[in-house]
Order: structure tokens, then C-alpha cells, then sequence
């Protein structure tokens, strides 16, 4: 990473000026800052809110674009079970459900986890390390603009290579915005070769 010549600030950081990195390679920005503890990540996310009703009203264009995600993804249907890390207000599942998945989440968000089980989802409270998921039991695992959340994401791709059956898939979404709340930002080539380095296909 080679400095950008950028800075950003952010509220919840002091508003102190934060220099921005850029990757010479790919050009993908993020920043120096950094957690200093992985309980600090834990505990912005169990605190998130989803108890607006705006974080849960979906647009049909995001259905829509989750539709095509999932047809893309039916020649790995075997098992028919789907698990979505780090699900949100479900968005993903409702659509699974719709499709006929047996659709499966995790989530740091106590409102929302509150919330999509009442709704009749199955979702599951807590980071992947504690959850005890039974392996090889998911066709395909999501993780949509999570992996740059994470403060140690090589042991969250590790759970999920062995909770993926042999030929499993893994769908990753991941954001390329430069802020400071976000751990680590990674790179196409970096992800790609880290992904195909833990047999992990992406």
C-alpha cells in the first residue's frame, strides 16, 4: 500500500484526520487505522440497530438483484441448505425462502436476530467462531459486505471452508469504500489468491 494523498474523517473516530492508503496494484483504498481489539468490532455490530422499520423495507431492485445471485446459484443445490453470514434484516433469506431454499443466518445484531425470528427465520446469534454449525452440512455460504468488517477474517474463512459440503460454494460480496470503520479492505488479488490458498472456491 502506497500513501494516496487522501485523508477522511469520521465522528465516531474523534473527527481527526485519517490518511488513506492506496494499493498500487488494483488501486483499492483503505486506510491506516485500525481496532486495537476484536470486542471493539463485537460490540459496535451487537449494538447496531435494525429496530428502524426503513432497515427493513427492502427494495424490490435489491430483491430483484438477490433473485439473480440465487438462480445463478442453483447448479450447487444438492443439499438444499443455504447459509447467509452476517444476514442482516434477511433481505437474502426472504428471497431464498421464496425459491425454496432452506435458508439459514448469522448475526451480531440482537434487534435483528430478535426480529427474523419472529418472522419464523432461523438465525443464529454470534460470531462463526461460536456457533456450533455441524460441518459439510451447506451448499453455499454468503458473506455480503462482511469480509472487510472482520478483525480476523482468515479464521471466519476457515469455519466456512468446513461448514461447505466437498464442492460447495462460497458467494462473497465485499465493499471497496475507503472508511475508517472498516478493519480491512481487500484487494481482488488478494482476496482471490487467499480464497484459492484455503481451497475455498469462490
Amino acid at each position: 500500500m502506497v500513501n494516496a494523498g487522501l485523508t477522511v474523517t469520521d465522528k465516531q473516530f474523534g473527527n481527526n484526520p485519517i490518511t488513506c492508503l492506496r494499493c498500487p496494484t488494483c488501486g483499492i483504498l483503505t486506510t491506516t487505522w485500525k481496532f486495537e481489539q476484536e470486542s471493539e468490532i463485537y460490540n459496535i455490530y451487537k449494538e447496531y440497530s435494525y429496530s428502524s422499520d426503513t432497515a427493513w423495507n427492502i427494495p424490490e431492485a435489491t430483491y430483484y438483484s438477490l433473485k439473480n445471485i440465487v438462480l445463478a446459484m442453483e447448479r450447487y443445490r444438492k443439499l438444499n441448505r443455504w447459509l447467509d453470514v452476517g444476514c442482516g434484516a434477511g433481505a437474502l433469506l426472504k428471497v431464498l425462502t421464496r425459491l425454496n431454499w432452506f435458508a439459514e443466518g448469522t448475526e451480531l445484531s440482537t434487534v435483528a436476530v430478535q426480529r427474523l425470528s419472529a418472522q419464523g427465520f432461523t438465525v443464529y446469534h454470534g460470531k462463526l467462531s461460536q456457533l456450533n454449525l455441524n460441518p459439510s452440512s451447506y451448499d453455499v455460504v454468503s458473506m455480503i459486505e462482511l469480509v472487510e468488517h472482520l478483525f480476523n477474517p482468515l479464521e471466519d474463512l476457515l469455519i466456512v471452508s468446513r461448514l461447505l459440503r466437498p464442492g460447495g460454494i462460497l458467494f462473497n460480496y465485499y465493499s471497496q469504500h475507503c472508511c475508517p470503520a472498516l478493519p480491512l479492505v481487500w484487494c481482488k488479488g488478494y482476496l482471490e489468491s487467499t480464497f484459492s490458498f484455503m481451497g475455498i472456491q469462490l
